[in-house]
Parts: structure tokens; sequence; C-alpha cells
């Protein structure tokens, strides 16, 4: 059997050789390479992570009635076999370009959501303080995150809430900062072989794409909701989108979105982030 994913929002070729089945769910198959790379299978009709591939959703549920953790496909040349099956990197990418423009604050938003974050509460509350959590990825955004070790891993989920919170926050810098600003902004971002070590292997991988610019279709769907001043409509539809990502994990990103619009206003005021909002 021989089937072609839908789109692809990997932007380079991936390694050839084994890939594991790392875990299973309804609407995700995590496969890792032997040097670490993670390549995640989506249902149709789910967001598009940068290490992802879109199948229909037929095709999906075939691949996980099929797959258990622990099996291993090969790839050779673009093309994951595994007995008589086929799956071939497909032929489209699907990830849309970061917008430039300046960004609506997303707090007035979130105001009207109280789904709960991983560390923070309800994210309707949370907005409308700045605890503990808040106030040190703060300190991370203003110092080039040094230090950023004490804080990887740090709640919970299979990408840890602080996790999801630094993508939401890295999403906002690659938004906001001359492409010349962000070496200085990012430079102390931990590398891949640290990544692996201090949080999960999936989490790790959204850690690394992240800090190199890439993140999912729905987050990115909802900063150009907010750059171009879209009806709030839209935007609250792009909100609910995040949302339905994992327990937490949706919230969680939301939230660091909030963090970083904070302390870039707090940065034009003259100010430093760990002065707080």
């Amino acid at each position: 059997m021989i089937l072609t994913p839908l789109a692809s929002g990997c932007s380079h070729p991936l390694p050839n050789g084994e890939w594991r089945c790392h875990s299973l769910f309804s609407q995700a198959i995590n496969l890792q390479h032997e040097d670490g790379t993670l390549l995640t299978l989506l249902r149709g009709g789910t967001s598009l992570p940068p290490m992802g591939w879109l199948l229909r959703c037929q095709e999906y549920d075939y691949m996980r009635s099929i797959l258990s953790p622990g099996t291993v496909l090969t790839l050779f040349a673009g093309v994951l076999h595994w007995r008589a099956l086929q799956l071939r990197a497909p032929r489209r990418h699907a990830t849309p370009s970061l917008p430039t423009h300046p960004l609506q604050p997303l707090a007035a938003f979130l105001s009207a959501y109280p789904q709960k974050t991983g560390l923070c509460g309800s994210l309707s509350a949370a907005v409308l303080r700045a605890d503990a959590p808040q106030q040190l990825l703060f300190k991370l955004l203003d110092n080039g995150f040094a230090d950023a070790e004490t804080l990887i891993g740090l709640g919970p989920g299979l990408t840890p809430s602080m996790d999801d919170m630094l993508v939401g926050a890295l999403a906002v810098l690659y938004c906001a900062a001359p492409l010349r600003e962000l070496p200085r902004k990012i430079k102390q971002f931990p590398p891949a072989r640290t990544l692996q070590q201090l949080t999960t292997t999936v989490s790790a991988c959204y850690l690394l794409h992240a800090s190199q610019g890439r993140f999912s279709t729905t987050l990115i769907h909802l900063l150009r909701h907010l750059a171009v001043g879209a009806h709030s409509t839209r935007t609250h539809h792009a909100i609910r989108h995040l949302l339905a990502h994992g327990h937490t994990s949706g919230a969680d990103t939301l939230l660091g979105v909030h963090v970083a619009q904070q302390c870039l206003v707090t940065h034009v005021s003259g100010g430093h982030c760990n002065d707080g909002p």
C-alpha cells in the first residue's frame, strides 16, 4: 500500500534510517529517528506542527491501527517503509509565513476564556496578574534566555506548561524583532542536545523548532489575525482552535504570547521585562 500525506510542515528533508514509533494518540503519531529528530503524523483537520505530515483521516486511522510503540520504520529517499506499506513525503509544504506587522494585544480577547493553564490557574485570571511563572518568563525574555535550563521542562504534560509558554513567547519575538536583533534575543537558548536532557522528546522538538522561527499553523494563523486587526470573530475562532491543543498546551501557549507582548510594551516604555507588566 502506498500513502501520500496531504501536506508537510517540515522545511527540510528528513534523515534516512530507522524511525521508531515513539507514541500514538487519537490525533497524532510520533516517530523518532535514531538521531533524535521527531516526525509527527497528524489526522486530517488537525493543526500542522513544524515537524508534521498531515494525513487523510482514513489513512491516519489505518496507520494508527497497524503501528504500536516501538515499531521500527525505515526512511529512504523520502519514503517511509514498513512491511508492504510505503508512506511518501508530501509534495506540498503548508506552513504560512509569520506576520511582520504589529500585533493587537491578546489580553483583551483572553479575558473571555476560563480554560485552565498548567501553572497559572485559569487563562482569564492569569492575564490580569503577573504570578511567579510569568515573572520568570519575563526575565528570560529580557536577558536572552540565560538560565533557561531552570525553567524548561517545568509543569505537567507531554509538552510541559512552561515549554508551551516559551513557544508562544518565541513566536511573538520572531514577529516583533528585526532579523538582525534575533541572535541577541535568543543567543543563550539551549541547543538541541541540551533540550533533550531537560524536557520530553516531543517538547524538545517543539522548542528547537520555535527557537529557529518555526511554529504550528494554528499559532501562526492566530498571530496573522492579530497582525491585520481581523474581525474579533475570526480571532476568537483562532483562539478556540489553539485551545483545543492538548489538555493545557493551547492555554499555556496563549499565555506565553501574552507575556511576550507585555514584555515588548515594557521595553517600548523604557523599562525592562523583569520590571513586570
